[in-house]
């Protein structure tokens, strides 16, 4: 039986043109009717007269058109795939640490600290991406970098971050797992909190320690809203976070080999 994994890849690159065929069709239809306006004439003269983009013949405009939907869906196409891994490890990287700091966090048994390491792992959650882009550059400044003076100071030489793109998935991961962790550890941690107490100690009579009730009670409860969250998450997967990606590199060219997205791809086109 086939599946997923062994259909050709033409076959899904043949469906996607099918989708931006149907996305192109009202574009050019739209296009149509307002040469007709502009004109004043009857449809087969305005298409005859009509002067698009400093052409007089519409058969270059039409191929120039084709031309252009052709070689921007190929373009898409390479950039997309980028994007879903890309999306892909932040949203895994965020589900792991978000079980793992609430567990963490349920293991805390005085209210006050429990309270104070929630709020401080909330606190960057709302703050903007602008915001956190600069203090990246406080961090990555090739200039006056805290990094780079780091280095220097254990007599290395200094790194020229924004410029370097294979360093930049590290970067990115550490900056959205540092910005969205808070808020995921909620999630889980309000799921722990729903767990029977009578559990843990049936576990503790049986001479389960921590490490052994945390594998055998706490991640197994976790496992249905892991699924909810990454179900929820898995639909922004092609939308690919245009903030973190956009915002966090500050638009350097030298690194969109792993810095873009359909999301920046698409904004880059319409600015230019």
């Amino acid at each position: 039986q086939p599946t997923f994994l062994n259909i050709k890849s033409s076959v899904r690159a043949r469906d996607i043109y099918y989708y931006f065929t149907l996305f192109t069709v009202p574009i050019m239809i739209v296009w149509v009717i307002s040469i007709v306006i502009r004109s004043g004439s009857n449809p087969f003269s305005a298409l005859r007269d009509a002067n698009v983009a400093g052409t007089n013949d519409i058969r270059t405009t039409v191929f120039f058109v084709v031309f252009w939907l052709v070689s921007y869906i190929m373009e898409l196409q390479v950039v997309s795939r980028k994007n879903i891994g890309r999306v892909i490890l932040l949203l895994l990287v965020n589900l792991f640490l978000g079980m793992l700091i609430a567990i963490m966090l349920y293991e805390v048994r005085n209210k006050i600290a429990n309270k104070i390491y929630q709020t401080s792992m909330l606190i960057p959650y709302f703050v903007s991406y602008v915001i956190i882009a600069y203090i990246g550059f406080l961090f990555l400044s090739h200039d006056n970098g805290l990094l780079n003076q780091l280095i220097k100071s254990f007599g290395g030489k200094e790194i020229y971050w924004y410029y370097e793109p294979k360093v930049w998935p590290y970067i990115l991961t550490f900056f959205d797992a540092w910005k969205n962790i808070g808020m995921a550890s909620l999630y889980y941690y309000a799921a722990l909190l729903a767990i029977d107490p009578c559990l843990f100690e049936s576990a503790s009579l049986d001479g389960a320690g921590r490490l052994r009730q945390i594998w055998y009670i706490s991640v197994p409860e976790l496992m249905p809203m892991a699924s909810v969250v990454l179900i929820s998450k898995v639909g922004g997967v092609l939308g690919g976070g245009m903030d973190i990606f956009y915002q966090l590199p500050m638009d350097s060219s030298k690194v969109y080999e792993t810095t873009e997205t359909i999301a920046t791809y698409l904004f880059r086109g319409l600015a230019s």
